[in-house]
């Protein structure tokens, strides 16, 4: 990523405002905690850790607004802003969690002065941003063994960078599968109403310039029926003790769809996710939302009747039933081990899964690969790359990285399309499956029989009565010969009747 997308600057937070990637890269700079909450809430700043981070820096410029106060005006000012600054995202656990990682360093600096106190914030704020790219990172090679070359990986809203202001989640795991040399495209959903997986994960698979194709939010039940998505990888707001996770509205349909085509679906979030006092997903609040995101197309073009009654829940709560596993910092963990994740490596390794063992399973099971859908969207995805290019939209290093990598994914997909026929028996010219032939087969001599299978008994061998006796009643028997004195009595015979 070129872009940093949260930094301090001349002791002012700076951040890359996200509503309007990715036409323009705009920055905004803040100087007080009530102007970090109101860029939280318009989602100027959005994304689970990023939030957090954003929060901890909320933190930091309360105290460079409290640098003449006494020890205790200064605590209780910045535990005002912490309880301020904690409610205004109500479903991202992660704006908690730091912020009460925050807390302790409060403490310790309200005893020194004005501008140390501002500098041990920022410090600690930065110790975070640190700890998150290492956090990233884990789970961007922990994500990576579960992929392999020829994958569609198919997301919904945004679990990159710009989520993260590290390398991101869901995102960091295709990086770094594509980093080993893993021929991978992104599938993304556009993600209504705001559309994150449109602007801002396309935005950054062209940064990093991973192959990718948008489809609207609708389409995800198709592909999958036809077997081009091969997985499903999402990250997550909170997660709660029993493995059910909120995430961006969307995420439980999906979830649902690739139970049903027996696609797996993974979860990839740091372990600070994890909300133990949430016993299940119903204890996890859910943020509700201006109705004005759906009815107004990013706030301009309206497309609803302006008294429209609208439901815009930010979120939805998918079940652990539907989720293959969790990535983690701390590895791949299963559904009922995510409630382990705090304690210690004996407690956790039970429920750690193999990601080779995971592997196998997903391509036993996988859908089967429809070659005249892969045609069609190798076909619109070739034609999209053109007009782009056309349009003066893609420089000309961007179009050969596009190009090449379209390429090279064909060339995966058809090695793909071949071993898929052949596993049904089948031929590209259109052949009857030898599983379907018919009994002409027989023809062909037998085949060995196997090790240790038991050899037919011998034929016991006939005996020359029974040779005699079956000879006999194959062949009729003949007549014996007519004597002369037999044949003088038949003609007398005759003659006495007439």
């Amino acid at each position: 990523m070129n872009y940093k997308i949260i930094e301090w600057q001349n002791n002012r937070l700076r951040v890359l405002d996200q509503r309007l990637l990715p036409r323009e890269t705009t920055y905004r700079e803040f100087t007080d905690y009530h102007q970090v909450i109101d860029a939280i809430q318009s989602l100027v700043i959005r994304g689970a850790p990023l939030i957090g981070l954003a929060g901890a820096c909320g933190l930091a410029l309360a105290a460079q607004q409290q640098t003449e106060t006494n020890a205790e005006g200064f605590v209780d000012a910045l535990y005002t802003a912490a309880e301020e600054l904690r409610a205004c995202r109500p479903t991202a656990i992660h704006l908690a969690w730091a912020i009460d990682r925050m807390l302790p360093a409060v403490e310790e600096c309200a005893a020194k002065n004005g501008a140390e106190r501002v500098k041990h914030m920022i410090a600690a704020t930065n110790l975070l941003r640190e700890e998150q790219l290492v956090i990233d990172q884990a789970i961007g090679k922990a994500g990576a063994g579960l992929l392999t070359s020829g994958d569609y990986i198919l997301t919904h809203c945004n679990a990159g960078a710009l989520g993260t202001g590290g390398e991101g989640t869901a995102l960091a795991a295709v990086k770094t599968a594509i980093a080993a040399g893993r021929r991978i495209s992104m599938v993304i959903c556009e993600t209504r109403p705001m559309f994150q997986g449109a602007r801002l994960t396309a935005w950054e698979c062209e940064e990093a310039f991973i192959p990718y194709t948008l489809i609207t939010d609708s389409m995800a039940a198709h592909f999958m029926k036809v077997g081009r998505i091969n997985a499903v990888v999402v990250g997550a707001d909170r997660i709660a003790a029993n493995g059910d996770f909120a995430n961006k509205i969307g995420t439980y349909g999906l979830a649902t769809l690739a139970k049903t085509h027996k696609i797996p679906f993974y979860v990839a979030a740091p372990a600070a996710t994890v909300d133990l006092e949430a016993k299940t997903g119903g204890d996890i609040p859910i943020e509700e939302r201006e109705g004005e995101e759906i009815t107004l197309v990013m706030g301009r073009a309206m497309i609803a009747p302006e008294r429209a009654r609208v439901w815009n829940p930010a979120f939805d709560v998918t079940p652990a039933s539907l989720v293959a596993a969790y990535i983690t910092e701390r590895g791949i963990i299963a559904p009922k081990g995510v409630r382990y994740l705090f304690a210690t490596d004996a407690k956790l390794k039970p429920h750690k899964l193999s990601s080779v063992e995971l592997r196998k399973k997903r391509q036993a099971q996988a859908t089967e690969f429809d070659r005249e859908a892969a045609a069609t969207v190798q076909l619109v995805r070739r034609t999209a790359v053109e007009a782009a290019a056309k349009a003066g939209h893609l420089t000309p290093a961007k179009k050969a990285a596009q190009v090449a990598a379209g390429e090279a994914m064909e060339r995966v997909l058809d090695r793909r399309r071949k071993k898929a026929l052949a596993r049904i028996g089948a031929k590209e010219s259109g052949e009857t499956p030898a599983a379907e032939a018919p009994a002409a087969s027989a023809e062909k001599p037998a085949a060995a029989p196997k090790k240790g299978a038991a050899k037919p008994a011998p034929a016991k061998k006939k005996s020359a009565v029974a040779k005699k006796k079956a000879v006999a009643k194959k062949v009729p028997a003949k007549k014996a010969p007519t004597t002369k004195a037999s044949a003088k009595k038949k003609t007398a015979k005759k003659e006495k009747n007439r």
